[in-house]
């Protein structure tokens, strides 16, 4: 063999070393790209994706959509080759794992923690979106999830509202939460809570909490439910986690219990959690969530406040984008525009 045929086959066993080390070799990164546009008006009759009942609804028109990302499953390891796939996408963004999938956390926990922030973000939305269409209720403490093997697993369920506690009335979740952690760990406490149409009397034997050794816990998330006779029932037509579809679902149900049309034929795009008082807080992936709602045909998309600065980085002929620090902040933009005027909320960027 010559030396020029040493040095090719030398460099082609070199190549092949490190094209299967680009193919096989994982990396601790993720990518995380532009997901589908879920419009929360769409659907009529049984197929709503949000559907409202015990309360008058109005008609609606155009699109009101939430905006997703698509990541990297937590099962699953990139490769070199994809990373570098990734960096070249201007729409894709390449993060570090530990960013989205914390190194303590399985994949089964990650999944679990995910739907109960969109279980938690819908409820929010329910309290926000009712409260600033002045329907009646009340605010109160709200079972969002059962810690399974806790005490309160098979006495408590998701959408219990927490009335009482040993007959003192709370007045919100820090309440309830200071009336259990109050008892002795192994006492027993009897909450009234609110189910449906029946009102029950629910003892449970509390633990000691895992901060405190001398308090009680008994294994529920709570969070501020609204205690009212109207029904929201949200079926998407894909799972999404987290709670940053928290914002659109507030604005949906606002529009559909009120007078008008917030999006008046057009197509409305956004993101954000939001909270029971109506405040709308940043997301991961704004940017990837512009590319997404272009994709699905908006015209307008309502950015967080807090997301502001990265989103204003990102210039989409077509999509006017604004910032928005609270649920009524979007429902200005959207009146503004029927009535033919310049947004009063500023844009981002």
């Amino acid at each position: 063999m010559t030396h020029r045929h040493a040095t090719i086959a030398t460099s082609a066993v070199a190549l092949a070393i490190l094209t299967a080390i680009s193919v096989l070799v994982p990396v601790p990164y993720v990518l995380m790209s532009p997901g589908p546009a879920i419009d929360v008006l769409a659907g009529s009759g049984g197929n709503e994706v949000m559907r409202v009942t015990g309360t008058q609804t109005f008609p609606t028109s155009g699109r009101l959509d939430l905006t997703t990302v698509t990541a990297t499953d937590p099962k699953e390891r990139l490769s070199v080759l994809s990373m570098l796939s990734g960096w070249l996408d201007p729409t894709v963004a390449v993060l570090p794992r530990s960013y989205l999938y914390p190194p303590t956390m399985t994949a089964s926990q990650i999944e679990q923690q995910n739907a109960e922030e969109m279980t938690g973000s819908q409820n929010a939305a329910i309290v926000a979106g009712l409260t600033l269409a002045d329907v009646p209720g009340a605010r109160r403490a709200q079972v969002t999830a059962v810690v399974a093997d806790s005490p309160a697993d098979g006495k408590l369920k998701a959408a219990d509202f927490v009335l009482t506690v040993d007959g003192r009335a709370v007045a919100g979740p820090d309440d309830l939460r200071a009336a259990i952690r109050a008892h002795p760990p192994g006492d027993t406490i009897r909450l009234s809570v609110r189910r449906d149409d029946r009102q029950l009397i629910v003892p449970v034997v509390s633990r000691a909490a895992s901060d405190d050794a001398t308090k009680s816990q008994v294994g529920i998330e709570v969070g501020i439910g609204f205690d009212t006779p109207v029904s929201v029932e949200v079926r998407l037509p894909i799972a999404v986690g987290s709670a940053s579809a928290g914002m659109m679902f507030a604005l949906s149900l606002y529009d559909k219990v009120t007078p008008g049309e917030l999006a008046d034929g057009r197509s409305v795009a956004g993101t954000g959690t939001i909270d029971a008082d109506g405040k709308v807080g940043p997301i991961i992936g704004i940017q990837q969530k512009l590319y997404g709602a272009k994709e699905g045909g908006a015209s307008v998309f309502l950015a967080p406040a807090g997301n502001c600065e990265d989103a204003g980085r990102v210039q989409i002929d077509g999509l006017s984008v604004y910032r928005v620090s609270t649920l009524n902040d979007s429902v200005t933009v959207l009146r503004d525009l029927d009535a033919g005027r310049s947004p009063s909320v500023p844009r981002c960027g």
